[in-house]
C-alpha cells in the first residue's frame, strides 16, 4: 500500500479524520463560526520567572524593587554619560554587556526595547496576583505587561484579583502528552507545556468614549465565552434549559474520557479538541463540575488520611525541603513519600498515581514543585513553606492532592461511553 501524506504533511501517525467531524473547540481564524467558545489565548509568559514569580508576596515584592531600582540607575547613568546626544546602538549594546549581573537585572528583548527609549519602570505592588504556575502549585506573580514577555488576553481573563472566572488550561505539543486542567487563576504558558486557556467569561477591554453620544463599554461586565452558536446546537438536542455553563463543564467532563483520549491520542498532540455532541450530555456536563470543583478547590478537599497520620500530626519538623519517594531495596516505594530525616508519609494508594497530567501523576507534579530551589542565575529563593503561614501548608496540599488524584479517577471511571446522537 502506497503512503501519501496527509494534510498535516504528515506520513506517519496520520490525523483520525473522525476527529474533524467534530466542532472546533477554538479557532483562531475561523470563518465558519462553528466553535464552541468564541476565543482562548496563551497562557502568559514572563520570561524572567524567577524574579516574576514567588512562592512568597514579601520576597516577590522586595526582589522586584530591587531589580527596578537597579534598571532605573543604569538608565540615569546612561542619560548622564551620553548627554542630550542620541546613542548609538552600539553604545547601547556595550553599556548592557558592562551591567549584565544577573543577580541584579534581568534582561529580555522587552526591556531591552524600554531601555533604548529611556523608559523607566514603575514598580506597582497592586499588580501582585496569584497565579497557577504548574499544576496544583500556585505562587504569587506580578502581572504587568513591562516586566513581562507577554500577558497575550489573561488581562481580559483575569482582570483584577478580585472578580472570579474558571478556564480550561490544555496543551499542544508533539511531545508531551495531551492533558487538561481547570483553573481559577492566572495560568503561566508552561503551566502544561504550551498552555492554551478556555475561560468562561471575557472581560471586554474599554472603551475610550469618543463623544459625548458614543456609549463607552462597560469592561466590568463579563461575557461568556461559549458561542451562541453551540447553545443553539445543543438546546435543539437536549431542549432549552441547556445554558452555556452547562457546555462548559460539558468540555471538561469530555477531555477526561478515557475512550475519547484514547481514540485521538494522535491528534491531540497536533489540533485543538474538537467536541462531539453525545447523547449523555447531561451526565458529562456533571462529571465536569465535579471534576472542575476538585481541580480548583484542590486546598480545600478533605485531606487524605495516611497509614501513620499520628505520626504526621504530632512531628514538629514539618518543614519541606525536598519530597522523594520511598525506596524498598533498589526499587521506588510509591507507598512512601519521604519529607525529611524526621518524617515519612506511609499508605499512600498506588490508585493515585493513575490521575495523570501532561504525562506525570499529580504526585510527580508536586514533588517536583514543592522543593526549596536556588536559582543559579539571580540567586533568588524559591520556598514552598513561605506560601501559607501554616507551617505544615506543604504536607497539608500534598495529602489534599493525594485525595483529589483518587476522587478525579472514581470519577473518571464511571463516565459513560461515546454515544452520538
Amino acid at each position: 500500500k502506497k503512503i501519501k501524506p496527509d494534510e498535516n504533511n504528515d506520513w506517519l501517525n496520520q490525523v483520525n479524520l473522525d476527529l474533524l467531524h467534530y466542532d472546533a473547540m477554538g479557532e483562531k481564524k475561523s470563518t465558519k463560526g462553528s466553535e464552541i467558545f468564541v476565543e482562548f489565548s496563551n497562557g502568559m509568559i514572563s520570561a524572567r520567572d524567577a524574579w516574576n514569580f514567588n512562592f512568597s508576596q514579601s520576597e516577590l515584592v522586595k526582589n522586584l524593587e530591587r531589580l527596578s531600582n537597579t534598571y532605573n540607575r543604569y538608565i540615569k547613568e546612561f542619560r548622564t554619560m551620553h548627554g542630550k546626544t542620541i546613542p548609538s546602538k552600539k553604545q547601547i549594546e556595550a553599556f548592557i554587556k558592562e551591567h549584565s549581573d544577573s543577580s541584579e537585572v534581568s534582561w529580555d528583548s522587552t526591556l531591552l526595547r524600554d531601555f533604548e527609549k529611556g523608559k523607566q519602570l514603575d514598580f506597582d505592588v497592586s499588580k501582585v496576583q496569584v497565579a497557577l504556575y504548574r499544576p496544583f502549585t500556585k505562587k504569587y506573580v506580578y502581572f504587568e505587561p513591562q516586566l513581562n514577555r507577554a500577558l497575550y488576553s489573561m488581562p481580559r481573563y483575569f482582570p483584577n484579583a478580585e472578580v472570579r472566572n474558571l478556564a480550561i488550561t490544555l496543551n499542544i505539543n508533539p511531545l508531551r502528552p495531551f492533558g487538561v486542567l481547570m483553573t481559577d487563576q492566572i495560568p503561566d504558558y508552561h503551566l502544561a507545556g504550551d498552555t492554551q486557556v478556555f475561560p468562561m467569561f471575557v472581560w471586554p477591554e474599554a472603551k475610550v468614549q469618543e463623544s459625548l453620544f458614543e456609549e463607552a463599554s462597560n469592561s466590568s461586565s463579563p461575557i461568556s465565552n461559549i458561542s451562541d452558536y453551540a447553545l443553539n446546537k445543543y438546546q435543539k438536542h437536549f431542549g432549552s434549559k441547556v445554558t452555556k455553563e452547562d457546555i462548559f463543564f460539558y468540555v471538561y467532563g469530555l477531555l477526561h474520557s478515557r475512550e475519547y483520549l484514547d481514540k485521538f491520542q494522535t491528534e491531540l498532540t497536533k489540533l485543538l479538541p474538537r467536541i462531539p455532541v453525545l447523547k449523555d450530555f447531561y451526565v458529562f456536563s456533571q462529571a465536569g463540575r465535579k471534576l472542575a470543583d476538585l481541580h480548583v478547590k484542590y486546598e480545600e478537599v478533605t485531606p487524605f488520611e495516611f497509614g501513620n497520620d499520628k505520626d504526621f500530626q504530632s512531628n514538629k519538623n514539618l518543614e519541606v525541603k525536598r519530597i522523594r519517594y520511598g525506596k524498598q531495596g533498589s526499587k521506588t516505594d510509591y507507598s512512601t513519600l519521604v519529607i525529611n530525616d524526621s518524617l515519612q508519609l506511609k499508605g499512600v494508594p498506588l490508585e493515585a498515581q493513575n490521575y495523570r497530567l501532561f504525562g506525570r501523576s499529580a504526585i510527580d507534579w508536586m514533588i517536583d514543585r514543592y522543593e526549596i530551589k536556588t536559582d543559579p542565575s539571580s540567586g533568588i529563593v524559591q520556598d514552598p513553606n513561605k506560601w501559607s503561614e501554616s507551617a505544615g501548608y506543604v504536607l497539608d496540599t500534598l495529602s489534599r492532592v493525594i485525595q483529589v488524584s483518587i476522587a478525579t479517577e472514581e470519577i473518571v471511571n464511571f463516565l459513560p461511553a461515546l454515544n452520538e446522537v
